[in-house]
C-alpha cells in the first residue's frame, strides 16, 4: 500500500495547494495527511461526519448530495467532483474561525460514484499552508467557481420544479437512474459470448469498445435477433459486425427529460451513458423502460 501511495506523490506534490513547498516540508505534511481508497458507491463522508479538513481527490469521481431518508435511495446529487477537485470547501467558514449564526444538525453527504482514491488535508496542513498567497488565491477561485455553479444548478432546478411539479422525476438526473456498470465487450468479441453476457449480466443491450476502450458501438436484443438468428450467422462473428455504429448517447448529468426527449426524437430505447467531459467514456446504460417505470412509481 506505502508503494502505491508514492505514485500518487507527484500529483500531489503538484497540486496548488502543495505546489512550491520546499522537500522537506512536503515531507512533513505528508506524514499529517492521510491517503485512504473507496468502492463504488462507498460513503465519503456522511451527513453528520465531523468536517476536520479537505479531501483532495486523487482518483475518481465523486457526488456530493443530500439524503432525504436513511432507508431509501431518494436523494439529489448537488456537485460531482473529479480527479484534482476538493471535497470540503463548505466547512471552510470553520476553519477561518467564522462562528455558526445557526446551528446545522444535517449536511451533505459525499460518495464514491467510481473507486476513488482521497487524500485527507487536515486544517492543521491547511494552516501551514494558508500563508502562501497562491494557496489563498487557489482556494478562493475554486470556491468562487464552485458557488456559482451550484447557484445555477438550484436556479435550473426551482424552474424546472415549477414547469414541471416538485412531485414529478422530471427534474432527477440520469445518473440517479441509470444502470452502472453498463455491460460491455470487446469488438472482437463473438456474438456467442455477447449473447451469453447479455444473459449472465440480465441486460437488454452491452456497449462494445475498441482498443481503446472507448465507445465502438452498441448491441441490442433487437440486434441479436434481426442481424444474427434472422441471418444465421454463426457464433463467431465478432460484436463489430453486427454493432450499431456511433450509438447516441447521453450524460450522466443531463435530466430526465432530456433522456426522454432523445429517446423519443431518436427512435431508440437504449443511451450508453457518458462523463461529461469526455463522451467516449461510457460509465452506464439507461432505457426508455427505466424512465417509463420511474415516472410510474411516483406518479
Amino acid at each position: 500500500m506505502e508503494q502505491e501511495n508514492k505514485a500518487y506523490y507527484d500529483q500531489i506534490y503538484n497540486h496548488p495547494i502543495f505546489s512550491g513547498a520546499p522537500a522537506a516540508e512536503f515531507g512533513a505534511f505528508m506524514e499529517k495527511c492521510t491517503i485512504n481508497t473507496y468502492e463504488i458507491s462507498e460513503r465519503i463522508l456522511y451527513s453528520q461526519s465531523p468536517r476536520n479538513g479537505l479531501l483532495l481527490i486523487l482518483k475518481g469521481i465523486a457526488e456530493v448530495y443530500v439524503a432525504f431518508h436513511e432507508t431509501n435511495n431518494n436523494y439529489e446529487v448537488l456537485e460531482v467532483l473529479e480527479r484534482g477537485e476538493i471535497i470540503g470547501f463548505s466547512s471552510l467558514a470553520d476553519f477561518l474561525g467564522e462562528p455558526a449564526h445557526y446551528e446545522y444538525p444535517y449536511t451533505v453527504e459525499v460518495r464514491a460514484v467510481e473507486d476513488a482514491v482521497c487524500l485527507h488535508i487536515p486544517y492543521s496542513v491547511m494552516e501551514a499552508r494558508w500563508t502562501e498567497e497562491e494557496v489563498r488565491d487557489y482556494v478562493l477561485r475554486q470556491v468562487s467557481v464552485r458557488l456559482r455553479d451550484i447557484y445555477a444548478s438550484l436556479a435550473e432546478q426551482v424552474h424546472l420544479a415549477n414547469q414541471w411539479g416538485e412531485s414529478d422525476p422530471f427534474i432527477q438526473r440520469v445518473q440517479d437512474m441509470m444502470t452502472a456498470p453498463a455491460v460491455k465487450v470487446t469488438s472482437q468479441t463473438p456474438i456467442a459470448e455477447v449473447a451469453e453476457k447479455m444473459v449472465k449480466e440480465n441486460a437488454s443491450s452491452v456497449i462494445v469498445e475498441n482498443e481503446q476502450k472507448h465507445l465502438a458501438g452498441i448491441i441490442t436484443e433487437k440486434d441479436l435477433v434481426q442481424r444474427v438468428v434472422a441471418f444465421s450467422k454463426d457464433g463467431k462473428t465478432t460484436a463489430a459486425e453486427i454493432m450499431s455504429k456511433n450509438p447516441y448517447i447521453i450524460t450522466r448529468q443531463a435530466y430526465y427529460y432530456e433522456a426522454m426527449s432523445s429517446f423519443f426524437m431518436n427512435g431508440v430505447k437504449h443511451l450508453p451513458v457518458a462523463e461529461e467531459d469526455d463522451h467516449k467514456k461510457i460509465i452506464g446504460m439507461i432505457t426508455l423502460s427505466d424512465l417509463l417505470k420511474k415516472k410510474s412509481r411516483e406518479v
